[in-house]
């Protein structure tokens, strides 16, 4: 009964003529109503997906990006493409990379595999949940992939390996990428992650 008025409410204030011009019908001024509903859930990302839209990461390592800019300014620029590369599948072809380009956030990711990385991302206990930088490190961390051994399924769920609710910080070394079947496992305890 109390998800039913909530719907009606959203439906009631999206559901009023537009205009003086508006000729709908009530029922398809509700129909249009339930429309946008729907466009705005999917534009923001599904529940399952925690309200996070698509996202295509792209990863460069900082000497590529630089030998790439020194081409450029010097009119010698190659571009010997590889091809992209789908974490947990393999390279794929521009047809298949263009249709998961469409509708996605592209974030960028410029990475140095030589000395540390200066940047804070660690939140300690002012957040719950973690942030998008975060989610970002350990998808690159694990390469998109469940952390659970012999799991290849891709990360759905950032998990506390120390649980929140005991008192875990939501830093990047008590931070890992679980798929949902595993993340409920450990929350069952059929399952449990060491290190």
């Amino acid at each position: 009964m109390e998800t039913g008025a909530k719907l009606k409410t959203i439906l009631t204030n999206l559901s009023v003529p537009r205009d003086a011009g508006d000729e709908r019908s009530p029922a398809e001024r509700r129909m249009d109503a339930l429309d946008d509903v729907c466009t705005s859930v999917l534009e923001n990302g599904l529940p399952a997906d925690n309200g996070i839209k698509p996202h295509v990461f792209v990863t460069v390592e900082a000497d590529t990006l630089q030998a790439m800019a020194d081409q450029a300014a010097a009119n010698t620029l190659d571009l010997d493409l590889k091809p992209a590369h789908l974490e947990g599948f393999g390279p794929i072809g521009p047809q298949l990379l263009d249709h998961l380009l469409c509708g996605a956030e592209i974030t960028p990711i410029l990475i140095k595999t030589i000395g540390a990385n200066t940047e804070v991302l660690d939140v300690g206990r002012t957040e719950r949940y973690a942030t998008l930088k975060q989610a970002t490190a350990i998808r690159l961390r694990q390469g998109g992939v469940c952390a659970s051994p012999g799991c290849h399924h891709p990360i759905a769920h950032l998990h506390h390996e120390r649980w929140w609710s005991r008192g875990g910080p939501t830093d990047l070394d008590n931070l890992v990428g679980l798929c949902r079947k595993c993340h409920t496992l450990v929350h069952t305890g059929q399952l449990q992650l060491t290190g």
